[in-house]
C-alpha cells in the first residue's frame, strides 16, 4: 500500500508514521524490515528495488521516502521520469508499504507544495493509496 503523509504539522506527521509502524509491527520485527530513503538522488529503480523486496521473517516491510514529492516539485517531465514506479505500484506486494513523508511547506515555497506536484496528482488515481493531510 502507498501512504502519503503531508501537511504543516510535523508532530502529527511523526505520530501518523508511528501509528502505522505500530499497526504493522505485529511481531516486533518491523525494525529490521524498514528502510528510510532520502529523496535527493533517488531514482525510480532504487525505490522499486527497495519496495519490491519481500520482508525477511516478518509479516510486513516498510519503505519510507523523505520528501520525494517536494524534491521533485512541479518540473516538466516528472511523471514521465517516474513512470516505471507508477507502473510498479499495482504489483507492490501486499506485505509491503511505501510511505512518502513530506516536510511542511516553507514560506518561500509558493505553489510548489505537494498539492502542486504532478506526480502526486497521478498517485491520487491509485486505489491502493492512503493520503493523510496534516494541518495545525
Amino acid at each position: 500500500m502507498l501512504h502519503v503523509i503531508y501537511g504543516d504539522d510535523e508532530f502529527r506527521a511523526s505520530e501518523a508514521l508511528g501509528a502505522l509502524k505500530r499497526a504493522l509491527d505485529t511481531d516486533g520485527s518491523l525494525a529490521t524490515n524498514t528502510v528510510v530513503l532520502a529523496a535527493r538522488g533517488l531514482t525510480p529503480q532504487t525505490l522499486i528495488q527497495n519496495a519490491a523486496a519481500l520482508p525477511f521473517l516478518s509479516p510486513a516491510r516498510l519503505v519510507v521516502v523523505e520528501g520525494l514529492l517536494t524534491a521533485l516539485g512541479n518540473r516538466r517531465g516528472v511523471t514521465e521520469t517516474w513512470q516505471p514506479f507508477l507502473d510498479f505500484l499495482p504489483t507492490l506486494p501486499e506485505t509491503n508499504h511505501i510511505v512518502l513523508l513530506e516536510p511542511p511547506r516553507r514560506r518561500d515555497d509558493r505553489g510548489r507544495g505537494v498539492a502542486g506536484s504532478p506526480l502526486f496528482g497521478t498517485l491520487r488515481a491509485f486505489p491502493d493509496r492512503k493520503s493523510t493531510r496534516l494541518n495545525s
